[in-house]
């Protein structure tokens, strides 16, 4: 039998190091820190609808997406050119970028950083042909860059999709398919799954391997229970990138009204060739 001696250990307090407790401290704000900025650029957006003055009105349809470009800014916005009617949109002053549901106003432009494309569906035209690159006023906010692909893309290469589909709270989602044929001006991809991809031309094509744009979205055609894109290269991008006007300024939308409309006028001569 053990005795009872009426005693009790007492432990004497506890004295804390003011030098571990902020060490500690700093390394959970740190941690907390990280945390933060790696979940703001995992939701951060690379896409928003592009939104000009159009005939009188503010019209908002397409996409673009951002990317870094030798400029003031250090990005630019990339589109196709069959989103607006270019003889009006070179007539606009300026517009905005908004995110696909928030709406919040991400960018402006008042100018390309290239002279803007031609769409595809034109007499001559093909889909490399259709693209713009929009100069920024500020560096985009709320948004994250995509890079661009510089390697060639092969058949049954596995891509992703990035837009705003009907219905969803997001400012971004995205779809998956594969490189179903490629050539030097036209890339097809397959859907995994059947989407209305109403309002999603200028989406960027991501390869799901490396993470870079290969393509923009221009077209989509239904097949049965899935759905066939057609994507335009994204080497005219990646070269017009590499020359921007006026050493990375760009030039107001109202220079190109010329080019644009003499591109106009020869596509409606052609259409009007006899077969």
């Amino acid at each position: 039998m053990t005795a009872h001696t009426g005693f009790q250990m007492v432990r004497p307090p506890r004295r804390e190091n003011p030098m571990l407790r902020r060490i500690t401290l700093g390394l959970l704000a740190a941690l907390a820190l990280c945390a933060g900025r790696a979940a703001l650029a995992v939701e951060a957006p690379a896409i928003a609808r592009p939104s000009f003055p159009i005939d009188g009105e503010l019209q908002t349809r397409g996409l673009v997406f951002f990317v870094p470009a030798n400029t003031r800014t250090g990005a630019a916005a990339v589109g196709t050119a069959h989103t607006f009617d270019l003889t009006k949109l070179v007539k606009a002053g300026g517009g905005h970028f908004i995110l696909g549901n928030s709406k919040k106003i991400v960018a402006q432009s008042r100018g390309f950083l290239a002279p803007p494309g031609r769409p595809y569906y034109g007499t001559g035209a093909s889909l490399f042909d259709d693209y713009v690159i929009f100069a920024l006023d500020e560096a985009p906010k709320g948004v994250r860059l995509l890079q661009l692909e510089t390697e060639p893309v092969a058949p049954e290469t596995r891509v992703r999709i990035l837009g705003v589909p009907q219905g969803s709270p997001h400012d971004e989602d995205d779809l998956f398919g594969r490189v179903a044929e490629v050539s030097p001006s036209r890339i097809e991809v397959d859907l995994d799954v059947s989407q209305d991809l109403r309002g999603w031309g200028g989406a960027p094509v991501l390869s799901q391997a490396s993470g870079r744009v290969i393509g923009i979205l221009q077209a989509f055609y239904p097949q049965g229970a899935t759905a066939r894109i057609g994507v335009s290269p994204i080497a005219a991008v990646r070269a017009a990138l590499s020359q921007p006007l006026e050493n990375g300024v760009g030039r107001p939308f109202s220079s190109f009204e010329k080019l644009v409309a003499a591109t106009a006028a020869t596509i409606r001569a052609r259409a009007a060739e006899p077969p």
